[in-house]
């Protein structure tokens, strides 16, 4: 997808993808104020963002009763960070991933601002600009002492689907593309994953799964979307 329809712009509030391209077809993701992310947006004191009982959070393997313990996760698909954020919010480090450049700049800006007010959560936090396959192939020079023990991956939805997407994700989607290749990130992942822990794919509530074989050993369904859960 070219860049030159999405472009990063510094704002009174912090970077910021704006929709650039003079084609009509996007004229709607012109309008208004372009894309910020602020992590202190997201809810993390109710519902979806604090309870365990969220299938994100039980899907990564975070229960009740467990005192301090929490999983290292590794977000291989990070995009804007809510879910990692909402993830380190209970106490787990959490390794983002992203591959695309002006994606990883966003996010290391909303980081930054972030930082200030909540600290505790962004020490938890780090980020790796790279493609997550690369990291799957080569997982001890990456991590070579704290391996992660979960794995998140949440690639891009189908389009069609009923639900009109936020403003941010239709920006994210038309500067990122379809991620076509999240069959075989999903395939690498369970490749090279083998031995650490669980992998959770986040899906459409009614959509197929990634791949077809092997099944999920369990999935944990929310309102709109649900986690497939491999045990490797």
């Amino acid at each position: 997808m070219s860049q030159q329809l999405v472009q990063l712009q510094q704002t009174d509030a912090g970077l910021a993808l704006a929709v650039t391209s003079d084609d009509p077809q996007y004229a709607e993701l012109r309008r208004g104020r372009p894309v910020t992310l602020d992590l202190l947006k997201i809810d993390i004191t109710t519902g979806h963002g604090r309870s365990l009982q969220s299938p994100m959070l039980r899907a990564i393997g975070l229960r009740k009763g467990e005192g301090r313990h929490r999983p290292h996760v590794l977000d291989a698909t990070a995009g804007f960070g809510e879910d990692a954020w909402i993830i380190a919010s209970h106490g787990c480090r959490v390794t983002m991933v992203e591959r695309h450049p002006q994606v990883a700049v966003l996010l290391r800006d909303a980081l930054h601002r972030a930082a200030v007010v909540r600290p505790d959560i962004v020490e938890r936090l780090s980020l790796i600009e790279a493609d997550a396959r690369a990291v799957l192939a080569d997982l001890p020079r990456y991590f070579p002492d704290d391996s992660p023990t979960a794995l998140h991956l949440d690639p891009m939805f189908p389009t069609g689907r009923k639900a009109m997407e936020r403003k941010p994700f239709r920006v994210l989607r038309l500067l990122v593309g379809h991620d076509a290749d999240s069959r075989e990130l999903l395939q690498l992942a369970l490749q090279h994953f083998r031995g650490q822990g669980r992998i959770a794919v986040k899906r459409p509530l009614k959509a197929a799964r990634l791949i077809d074989l092997p099944e999920p050993v369990h999935s944990h369904k929310g309102a709109a979307v649900r986690y497939d859960v491999y045990v490797v």
